[in-house]
């Protein structure tokens, strides 16, 4: 499943992030987040919110094929992936990331984890 952001409503809570690594990680840390919510620099008092559209490029450099299509998202499967980065660069929205401490990329699952719990309703799934 994929999602959608109206970066007009997200109020930069990190609501969101925080329920996307706790899910996914099984803790409450942004930085284990695939979803981010930054502030726009380029329109002061919005935010930026970066995230997989699930349109599947990262697959299409990953040298393992450790990046594999589950119902309408991609998914890594940690234990192909050697941590070479190329899934990273080749994302258009920088929506692959890298936690401090590991060399892992951190890539949405579908879950919809962060439009469950958002409380400005800015997160749909589509």
């Amino acid at each position: 499943m994929a999602i959608k952001v109206d970066e007009d409503k997200c109020a930069n809570c990190h609501i969101c992030e925080m329920a996307c690594s706790l899910v996914n990680y099984g803790e409450s840390n942004t930085k284990k987040s695939a979803i981010r919510s930054v502030e726009n620099k380029r329109k002061i008092g919005t935010s930026k919110v970066i995230y997989c559209t699930q349109c599947g490029l990262c697959a299409d450099k990953c040298p393992t094929g450790a990046i594999k299509k589950c119902g309408k998202s991609w998914i890594i499967e940690e234990e192909i992936c050697i941590g070479c980065g190329l899934c990273k660069d080749a994302c258009p929205r920088g929506a692959i990331f890298v936690s401090p401490g590991s060399d892992r990329p951190i890539k949405c699952s579908g879950c919809g984890e962060c439009a469950k719990v958002c409380p400005a309703k800015a997160i749909n799934i589509i």
